[in-house]
């Protein structure tokens, strides 16, 4: 009994010894293949998270470039460029954020170009006004200036150009060809208002600047009178001649100032009269030895009256024409030069002014005192 027993213990034992045998293989395979399991998930979840990133790079870049295309069209808004639809096409293309960037800092570049060359353009036309369609030069100037591809290159050719002068030709001769010789014109300079004749406007005319030019306004056409004043040297000085131009002042009243052309002046001459007395004496020994002195003296009398009356004379052939002319030619003028030259100013003397005055001035130059009377002399 005991035998048999035994005998089936060890039976079971076996069974179980060759069972675990068995499953020991088993075991292995699926550890292994726990393993490769995780490794594949493991993998996987680095594979996702790769892609998941790739695509979120993905769409930022897509993101970068509808943002830049939006940006590019408000940048150039209304200005027109060649370049734009280049440079769209080249941020759809872009491959990096930081190349979208640099795409957008180009197009910044080429708008402020395309803008200075618009607004130097603009300028030029501005500058010659109805004129430029007439002038070969300015549009020369703009065919090139839209041919240029650098600001650079606009700046050498507005500094070879000479717009200025030549746009002032076209503004000049307009207002030159409505200009009469023989007509007198009032114009206002710095607030004042003065009267030319036709060839003293024109002579101011051209030496004005472009923009003084564009601004020039003609007030009216001025009729003139002649009108004869009298004034002492002191309120006018030297004699004015025949041409000058002269303003009358009003030393009561500042706001009164009257602009007028010397016609002809003359010299009031009071009877003229100059005396110079002179003495020598002398001391001479006789042949004794004695002194003896003797003395003379003289007296140079000049005197001249009636001047007027001599001139009358002359004019009435009862004196030599070109006697008296040699005398008393140009008589004020040399009058004029010997108070330059000694310094001596003789303000007793009264000048007679013929002058040529606007019309509506001749009112006011009446009412001024004869004692407020100054004038200033331009020449």
């Amino acid at each position: 009994m005991a035998s048999e027993e035994y005998s089936n213990k060890l039976k079971k034992l076996k069974t179980k010894t060759k069972r675990s045998a068995k499953s020991r293989p088993k075991l292995g395979i699926i550890l292994i293949i726990i393993i490769l399991l995780g490794v594949l998930a493991i993998g996987y979840m680095f594979y996702d998270v790769n892609n998941a990133k790739k695509e979120e790079a993905i769409n930022q870049l897509n993101s970068a470039k509808a943002s830049g295309i939006e940006s590019l069209n408000k940048m150039y808004g209304n200005t027109s460029s060649p370049n734009k639809e280049l440079y769209i096409a080249e941020i759809s293309n872009a491959n990096s954020i930081n190349e979208i960037n640099s795409i957008l800092n180009k197009a910044n570049n080429d708008i402020v170009f395309v803008n200075y060359k618009k607004n130097t353009i603009k300028n030029i036309k501005d500058t010659y006004g109805k004129y430029y369609q007439y002038s070969p030069t300015a549009k020369e100037l703009v065919n090139n200036i839209e041919s240029a591809k650098s600001k650079e290159e606009i700046n050498a050719l507005l500094a070879n150009s000479n717009i200025e002068s030549d746009a002032k030709q076209y503004y000049l001769n307009d207002i030159l060809n409505e200009i009469d010789d023989n007509n007198n014109y009032v114009i206002k300079i710095g607030g004042t208002t003065k009267r030319m004749t036709g060839i003293q406007l024109k002579q101011y005319l051209i030496k004005l600047s472009l923009a003084k030019i564009k601004e020039f306004k003609i007030d009216s056409v001025a009729t003139t009178s002649k009108i004869a004043i009298v004034v002492n040297s002191v309120q006018c000085g030297k004699l004015p001649l025949k041409g000058d131009n002269l303003r009358i002042f009003d030393k009561s009243n500042v706001n009164i100032s009257i602009g007028g052309e010397v016609l002809s002046s003359y010299v009031i001459a009071n009877d003229i009269s100059y005396s110079e007395s002179k003495s020598i004496q002398n001391a001479v020994k006789d042949g004794s030895g004695d002194e003896l002195s003797s003395s003379a003296s003289s007296s140079i009398t000049y005197s001249l009256g009636n001047i007027n009356g001599i001139l009358q004379a002359t004019a009435a052939q009862k004196l030599n024409k070109k006697q008296i002319e040699e005398k008393f030619g140009e008589y004020g003028i040399r009058l004029n030069e010997l108070s330059d030259k000694t310094q001596i100013f003789d303000n007793n003397v009264d000048y007679v002014l013929i002058l040529s005055v606007s019309t509506e001035d001749i009112p006011k130059l009446i009412n001024i005192a004869p004692n407020n009377i100054y004038v200033a002399t331009a020449r």
